[in-house]
């Protein structure tokens, strides 16, 4: 086959693969499976209330090895300059349990978040707190 054959036959072959239409997802979003009472107990925030006119409620999800309420207190004195609504979970065994029990205290706090606003909120995620909010939003939007 001559070159520009091959070149034709692949500039067909990415026209016809880029016009494939995606489905859009169908499944409803998993269950949570860890008891509500021991998902609302890890969620904590602070400084101003979340409302429909506070700044942007932010969340914040910690790494490996450390609670969100250490996190916070890292940070609490920028947190409180900064005047946004700041929340955190302390997820299971220091955010080394398993990650598919860990996301589900995230998912809690980012729909309480969102309930008490009814507004999207910020994620700011470190080390292993970059995973988890991914992991979150993929799956429970």
């Amino acid at each position: 086959m001559n070159l520009t054959r091959r070149i034709t036959l692949t500039a067909l072959s990415a026209v016809a693969l880029s016009a494939v239409a995606v489905s859009p997802a169908v499944a409803a979003e998993p269950a949570l499976v860890t008891p509500q009472a021991t998902l609302d107990a890890a969620y904590h925030c602070h400084g101003v209330a979340i409302t429909a006119t506070s700044l942007t409620p932010i969340m914040l999800v910690t790494g490996t090895g450390a609670t969100g309420e250490a996190a916070y207190g890292i940070g609490e004195g920028a947190f409180n300059t900064y005047g946004h609504p700041v929340c955190d979970v302390d997820f299971p065994d220091n955010t080394t349990a398993d990650v598919q029990v860990s996301v589900e205290y995230l998912v809690n706090g980012i729909k309480r978040m969102y309930a008490a606003g009814h507004r999207k909120i910020a994620v700011y995620g470190i080390s292993q707190g970059g995973l988890l909010p991914r992991w979150a939003l993929t799956y429970w939007p």
